[in-house]
């Protein structure tokens, strides 16, 4: 495929553009009528990148320079947190925060307790990949970029949560002081996330031909049983879907479903059935899960392999993944954290871009310098986290 079918951009920027919903989209989903002021927004960046990974639009990159490649991938990052950034403020007169994640490698938690934890979306970073080698070393030159520029964007943070998973490390910033009372929306297709939906916690799930909202109520019937036929009741919450996928597996993590049960939307109704008797109810240890899966759902012999399920609930759980942050990893996500707005070297920086390929539009700086009101009591940014260690 030819370069200039893209104008001055690669096909790298034009992959990446397809999570930016168009707004006429975003104003169906009524997020006008939400209550809070602030909206913190979570990108999953592996949900921006994996369109680059595909085998039939690799090849195209492949073409493309290697400088080209990692002008395009910062400039599409960035522009990113520019578009919905502008939505928030210009539509839904929304101050905002926006925050990336990234994590490259199998996080040493889930290596404990299931080494194949989402194994094939590591593996095509790795350097020394068969196929992606390119890719992925141009990713790494890309990253150092854009964290480089971020700090010059007030409430725009890139978090380098290298070894923690990206969703466990989103969860600490939610329930952070300065952020839990906000409305948070968590850019990805991965519905690994589902577990985290509460009231003011949304899956903003991008897609060319169908983009929408994911919310608490709606997590098993737009989420992880989308497109099936069936339904299930209020009560089956998103915090049961560890439990659930603990025996059925989870596509999101390439973790295999287990010979008990190898569908989702079995599980769904097994336990939707518990909670209509009143056996499963919020707070249900998997220990006690598995002895009801034995006693009323006919799962003969579950039992007695409960270390190994425990092992699997363990990975799935980012509950328990949050709590195994350790307080030097903290530390550095608190690094991305700074801000040095400074207009002239923020031109300088976009002018370094733009010599590597001429282009006409590259970070849009305006948008990303929408004024972010500071909510009234809001504390300072530098010290969002307030742990007593």
């Amino acid at each position: 495929m030819e370069e200039n079918n893209y104008g001055n951009n690669s096909i790298v920027q034009y992959l990446m553009g397809a999570s930016r919903i168009r707004y006429s989209v975003l104003d169906d989903f009524g997020l006008s009528n939400i209550k809070p002021n602030h909206i913190v927004l979570f990108i999953d960046l592996h949900n921006v990148l994996y369109r680059l990974f595909r085998n039939r639009d690799y090849a195209a990159i492949e073409h493309v320079p290697f400088e080209v490649i990692v002008k395009d991938l910062t400039v599409g990052m960035l522009n990113i947190a520019a578009h919905y950034r502008r939505y928030f403020y210009t539509r839904l007169n929304r101050s905002n925060d926006i925050l990336f994640f990234f994590n490259r490698k199998l996080p040493e938690y889930q290596k404990k307790y299931y080494s194949d934890f989402c194994n094939k979306i590591y593996a095509r970073y790795d350097t020394k990949h068969k196929d992606f080698s390119v890719l992925a070393q141009a990713l790494i030159e890309a990253l150092k970029f854009a964290k480089s520029m971020v700090p010059y964007f007030t409430g725009v943070y890139f978090i380098d949560n290298t070894g923690v998973d990206d969703f466990a490390a989103m969860k600490l910033f939610m329930d952070e002081p300065d952020y839990a009372d906000a409305y948070q929306i968590i850019l990805t297709k991965n519905l690994y996330a589902a577990q985290l939906l509460q009231p003011n916690r949304v899956i903003l799930f991008n897609a060319r031909s169908k983009s929408y909202i994911i919310d608490h109520h709606s997590a098993y019937t737009k989420g992880v049983i989308n497109n099936r036929k069936m339904t299930v009741s209020d009560r089956l919450v998103p915090e049961y879907l560890p439990l659930l996928w603990m025996v059925c597996g989870c596509v999101d993590v390439n973790m295999k479903h287990t010979d008990y049960c190898r569908r989702i939307v079995d599980m769904c109704q097994f336990a939707d059935d518990l909670t209509k008797v009143g056996k499963l109810i919020p707070n249900t240890s998997p220990e006690y899960f598995l002895q009801l899966l034995e006693t009323d759902c006919g799962m003969k012999g579950i039992t007695g392999d409960t270390e190994e399920m425990l092992n699997r609930y363990k990975a799935l759980n980012i509950n328990l993944a949050e709590k195994a942050i350790s307080i030097n990893q903290i530390k550095r996500f608190q690094e991305g954290l700074i801000e040095l707005y400074d207009q002239s070297s923020l031109e300088m920086l976009n002018e370094n871009l733009s010599r590597i390929s001429p282009d006409t539009e590259l970070i849009e700086i305006n948008s990303l310098n929408m004024a972010r009101v500071h909510r009234p009591g809001a504390g300072d940014y530098n010290d969002i986290f307030n742990y007593s260690f």
